[in-house]
């Protein structure tokens, strides 16, 4: 969904501003290997794979909101111990003889995070946490129409006017966004740039498959779901 804004006007730092709390996990480690899987970083591929860790320098990893552990509840409860048995339980446990050095991990708001950099990147894969974390890995699906309605991120306006591509983001592959992006002026004057209120009504997914067909595969499922998304905005706003 975030997808489809984000070469329109969604902001990173409105979004963290307004959306409270932001819970993270940043953890430095070196020389993370197990007789179990020796082959391979089980440390690292652990936090990839199951909590989008992003890489921040070569030891320093961030794990962002949508990637922090189902165990803890928010930041404020998460402490020392609570840190240290997600490690031993959830990681160190499920490897046989691991050995690892963890220079330290801690639980924190993203809000309360500061960083900076003159730079739009760095070389050796370095990043800040403002560069390292996507919009999307900040917000989950359950609370994103609440945020993004709110007086506190301005996009009503793009919305009410019924951007297609965020509509149709969440159900199209990413080459297929790029293309509704790129003939978006086009697809709303074959619609007679209908706005959100005539997107949400109930048959207009007939309309909108007969021209998204022109851009994407199976146009009909997709249409469906802009319509039933559409609603969904136009009761929040």
């Amino acid at each position: 969904m975030i997808r489809g804004l984000q070469k329109d006007s969604v902001s990173k730092e409105d979004i963290i501003r307004k959306y409270w709390p932001l819970p993270a996990i940043i953890i430095m480690f070196f020389n993370d290997y197990a007789e179990s899987d020796p082959d391979k970083k089980f440390l690292k591929k652990y936090i990839i794979e199951n909590n989008q860790a992003e890489m921040l320098t070569g030891e320093t990893y961030v794990i962002p909101p949508k990637g922090f552990p189902e165990r803890f509840e928010a930041p404020h409860k998460v402490g020392r111990r609570e840190i240290e048995d997600w490690i031993e339980q959830d990681i160190l446990d499920q490897q046989k003889k691991p050995q690892v050095a963890i220079c330290q991990a801690s639980a924190v708001d993203l809000r309360r995070v500061y960083s900076y950099t003159d730079y739009d990147s760095h070389g050796f894969n370095r990043k800040t946490i403002g560069q390292a974390i996507d919009i999307e890995k900040i917000l989950s699906e359950h609370n994103v129409h609440r945020i993004l309605a709110s007086n506190g991120v301005n996009l009503s306006c793009a919305i009410e006017e019924g951007n297609l591509p965020f509509l149709l983001a969440r159900y199209v592959s990413d080459e297929e966004l790029e293309d509704i992006h790129e003939n978006q002026k086009e697809i709303r004057e074959r619609l007679d740039n209908p706005p959100l209120r005539r997107v949400a009504t109930p048959g207009f997914e007939k309309e909108l498959a007969s021209v998204l067909s022109d851009y994407i595969d199976s146009p009909g499922v997709v249409a469906g779901k802009a319509v039933e998304e559409a609603s969904l905005w136009h009761k929040e706003i």
